[in-house]
């Protein structure tokens, strides 16, 4: 005859605390205030140090929400639900499980696994992981980059109207758009290069630190609150640390008085 097994209070206790800590863990709240930190972004961070210096430039934790306590809405750079973008989000965070891909359902307003998964990659997504350790798994990022890279390859160097220009992009079903880093121009009516400091598609996205500049394509070398977007390293850091000091040019004004002072 068998026994049945009896549980003391303290046992229960635990089983239910362990019970409630799978469904958070599994079952992700809707977050209205997430939908207004959503933002598209042409490259996530390679590594933990990109990602923070990112996360430390959105502040998750400052932004007014009632969905968890601040220090658990957290940054991120996932995938949105098409999986054709990444966008940058604070959100709270969750465990992704199956070897799936992060992504930011606009819908529903949460974090969850995407359709995509990264099982064939060369690092594969493991069978769990948080979704705020999504830069460890870039095989998920590379599938918007070959996307928008597939997309730029068809860059002519016509405009509309026929003209020679560079910018244009022609894609697949025959839309004509300017390609990514070029922005349309209503005076010109030509796709203009983006300004130093912002990049992608209609010039929407500023640079990512550590990168500023034209393209996004230099470095900084200093830290993140120093570095600007489209100048790089600021004047404090330049005048003490910086072996490259920039070319100083004296204003307008200023050459004017000198020309009135030598005309005397």
């Amino acid at each position: 005859m068998k026994m049945k097994r009896k549980w003391t209070p303290s046992t229960r206790f635990m089983l239910i605390i362990l019970y409630f800590e799978f469904i958070k863990e599994t079952i992700t709240v809707p977050c209205p205030a997430s939908l207004h930190t959503a933002n598209d972004v042409k490259r996530c961070p390679r590594n933990k140090l990109e990602w923070n210096a990112r996360a430390a430039r959105l502040n998750c934790s400052s932004i007014n929400q009632t969905c968890v306590d601040p220090s658990l809405f957290e940054y991120h750079c996932v995938l949105n639900k098409e999986g054709n973008q990444l966008l940058e989000v604070c959100a709270p965070s969750k465990h992704i499980h199956e070897q799936k891909c992060t992504e930011f359902n606009s819908f529903g307003k949460l974090i969850q696994a995407s359709v995509i998964n990264c099982s064939d990659a060369l690092i594969t997504c493991p069978d769990a992981y948080r979704s705020t350790e999504m830069y460890k798994y870039q095989a998920c990022y590379d599938v918007v980059y070959q996307s928008t890279r597939n997309e730029e390859a068809h860059c002519s160097s016509r405009s509309t109207e026929g003209k020679s220009h560079l910018g244009i992009a022609v894609g697949l079903n025959g839309e004509v758009k300017c390609c990514s880093g070029y922005k349309w121009s209503n005076r010109t009516r030509l796709c203009e290069k983006c300004t130093p400091g912002y990049t992608g598609p209609e010039c929407a996205y500023s640079c990512i630190y550590p990168y500023y500049g034209e393209d996004c394509f230099k470095e900084c070398d200093c830290q993140i609150n120093l570095c600007d977007h489209q100048l790089g390293c600021t004047p404090v850091y330049w005048f003490n640390n910086c072996p490259h000091q920039p070319e100083y040019e004296e204003p307008a004004f200023t050459n004017t008085w000198k020309q009135r002072r030598d005309f005397r």
